[in-house]
């Protein structure tokens, strides 16, 4: 049962999930409608407790940008280890 609901969710057409989910229930019979709607019914819990509302205003992923401060601190980065790997150098002679 595990199995058959992991492979659900490789599902994209609609038509394939519901056909999936009726090959479910009939090897699952009444238990697995049970358990189907105590998890459909435990997710719409959680989404409710986390203020989740889909549409349009979702908010979105914003892309992260290199800006000037980013490239300095690499650079600042880049030169500390040298330094550091240098001395170490020089020292273990």
């Amino acid at each position: 049962a595990l199995l058959d609901g992991l492979a659900l969710q490789g599902l994209r057409d609609a038509e394939d999930r519901s056909q999936a989910l009726r090959l479910l229930e009939a090897r699952l019979g009444d238990f697995g409608r049970q358990m189907l709607a105590e998890r459909a019914e435990d997710l719409a819990v959680a989404m409710d407790a986390r203020c989740y509302r889909g549409g349009k205003n979702r908010t979105k992923l914003n892309p992260l940008k290199i800006t000037g401060r980013d490239i300095a601190v690499f650079v600042v980065f880049l030169a500390v280890a040298a330094i550091l790997i240098g001395l170490q150098v020089y020292f273990a002679r």
